[in-house]
């Protein structure tokens, strides 16, 4: 009864979508385009509430192709007409294409979730591969046209990742459905345009290939990893089933294609290569995929690769031998340091060598060094190379990065305290925040200690410097863990002081009292459990102190922050057993 009910819906409709390139036709020479595009929407109706292979059928009773075809037909027809206009305005075809992508991802989610793409008909498979191959070629055009457009408010080259990220997420559906075939066809593309990149270059203006690789770099990203939030993304189900047969490592087509990627962003690491080839935009791409694919595959414990989930768990027995073959390959005893290496290489590069990049400084500091901080068994990896050991001595050292926006400044500090956790005991892990930190805290000190500040205060570079300097402070507040407790009360105790006399100094410039307040709330917050006595009792007399003195001089003005702070100090008061 539910599947004649959804025949008999389609049959109401099919004239309205079937066959898609008259259709299309019809509206390109003026025909309202309302009956197609309410063709689509049953079509996602109909998707909504049935399987994949039950959808396909309903088709096959009147025509001699199932609905998986059509529904692959028609897509590709709209994607003809978006590369043959190319318009930025809004059109029958966007509404299309997106009702459409909706229609895919309802009826390919649930097999994702699962592992069972191979429940996908056959026709299905072969439907999805074609279409993802035409949603590419699509991509890869625009791309291309985007580099020889001089108008720079272009859809294409102003859109973000961010803002790209639920398209290519259902690209990311189609193409696992059939990711036998759409891997290796991925590994062509990109090879094709790394051969033409090197065969032009000093000759040909890379400017179109590098664009295509920008857009190739998303897109694989997509279909490779998955981004979790709050959680440690795992290799998608269509990967870990559908490679099961292979048994050598360099064979595998997913390990093939990161480590053709990984070489190639590794070539940003030289000045010559970086200044003709990594802009900017490119780099934004190389970081964010180096950040969505090393939250996925890279250096995962040894216990997860060895993992045996034993024959009572079907799905998860057939796929544990590709989960081990991918783990093993980016493990600790494979390929995953030299490749860590390499990414905090790249991330390094991002910071010192493009300067004024806020949206790269951004990916790289929020998404790109936190991915890599996230996990402790990565930490212990990180704090004992080299590169990482040089980026902590440009942190404390290096000129270009105080140049850095403050709130990156803070992200970056943040994410180097973290990486304390994979410092073998607690006293190492203090010592090595006290390194990290002190140098900051010191600079701070001495801004505070000197006598002309009054006078120069105002002036930019100092309020410039200052500023982050407390935002650097307030990242490592915020980085506090049980085992870095001590270094971190030592590193606001050290503070204490020129704090007072900064926020008496620039009593009248809100951002920079905002800046102090906030530090000293995270700070105070991490310490209130840890406290003894005595230190408590020191606590709240600073914090006594820090009201007093920012009330005598903004009567009348109320910060959530300055709230905060006076609750901490009446809690940290009343369970102080110190009066």
């Amino acid at each position: 009864m539910h599947e004649n009910h959804l025949l008999q819906l389609l049959l109401g409709i099919i004239q309205w979508i079937d066959p898609p390139d008259a259709v299309s036709r019809a509206i390109e020479s003026g025909k309202c385009e309302s009956e197609m595009l309410d063709g689509c929407r049953a079509l996602l109706s109909i998707a909504t509430v049935t399987s994949p292979s039950v959808f396909d059928q309903l088709l096959k009773s009147i025509r001699p192709f199932g609905t998986l075809q059509l529904l692959s037909s028609l897509m590709g027809e709209v994607v003809k007409v978006l590369m043959t206009h190319n318009s930025e305005e809004e059109t029958w075809s966007w509404q299309a294409r997106d009702i459409l992508l909706d229609s895919w991802t309802a009826l390919l989610i649930p097999l994702e979730r699962c592992g069972q793409n191979s429940l996908l008909p056959q026709e299905g498979i072969s439907a999805a591969a074609n279409l993802f191959a035409l949603i590419v070629e699509s991509e890869l055009k625009a791309a291309s046209a985007s580099a020889l457009d001089d108008n720079i408010e272009s859809e294409y080259f102003q859109a973000s990742v961010s803002a790209m990220d639920e398209r290519l997420s259902a690209y990311a559906l189609i193409a696992r459905a059939a990711i036998n075939v759409t891997v290796p066809f991925l590994i062509r593309l990109f090879s094709e345009r790394l051969s033409k990149l090197n065969q032009g270059r000093g000759i040909i203006d890379p400017t179109e290939t590098l664009e295509e690789i920008y857009s190739l770099l998303l897109i694989i990203g997509h279909v490779l990893a998955d981004e979790v939030e709050g959680e440690t993304p795992l290799v998608p189900n269509a990967i870990l089933f559908q490679f099961t047969d292979v048994m050598e490592a360099n064979k595998h087509p997913v390990i093939a294609l990161s480590s053709l990627i990984i070489r190639f962003c590794e070539q940003c690491l030289d000045q010559q290569t970086r200044a003709s080839i990594f802009s900017p935009r490119l780099m934004e791409s190389v970081v964010w995929f180096l950040s969505r694919w090393s939250s996925t595959y890279l250096l995962h414990p040894e216990e997860i690769i060895t993992t045996n989930y034993g024959k009572e768990h079907d799905n998860e027995f057939q796929s544990q031998h590709t989960r081990k073959v991918i783990y093993s390959f980016f493990g600790e005893h494979g390929q995953g340091i030299p490749i860590l290496d390499i990414i905090i290489c790249i991330a390094a590069t991002t910071l010192l060598s493009y300067p004024g990049e806020k949206d790269l400084h951004a990916l790289t500091c929020n998404q790109l060094l936190r991915a890599l901080v996230r996990q402790k068994h990565i930490c212990k990896h990180l704090v004992a190379l080299d590169s990482w050991r040089n980026l902590t001595n440009a942190f404390d050292n290096e000129k270009k990065l105080f140049l850095l926006d403050s709130a990156h400044q803070r992200s970056l500090a943040q994410t180097l305290v973290r990486s304390a956790s994979g410092v073998r005991n607690i006293e190492s892990s203090n010592q090595y925040v006290r390194d990290l930190m002190g140098h900051t805290a010191t600079h701070l000190v001495e801004m505070a200690s000197r006598k002309d500040l009054t006078s120069i205060a105002q002036q930019p570079d100092v309020m410039m410097m200052i500023s982050c300097l407390l935002e650097r402070l307030r990242g490592a507040a915020c980085a506090l863990e049980p085992r870095t407790q001590t270094s971190i009360y030592e590193l606001g105790f050290s503070v204490m002081n020129p704090v007072l006399v900064l926020l008496a100094v620039y009593k009248d410039e809100s951002a920079v009292v905002y800046m102090l307040l906030k530090f000293v709330v995270h700070w105070v917050d991490g310490q209130i459990n840890y406290l003894e006595a005595r230190e408590t009792a020191t606590v709240v007399d600073f914090c006594m102190r820090l009201l007093q003195l920012y009330s005598s001089h903004n009567i009348g003005k109320v910060s959530f922050y300055f709230i905060q702070l006076i609750c901490k100090y009446y809690y940290l008061k009343f369970r102080s057993p110190v009066r």
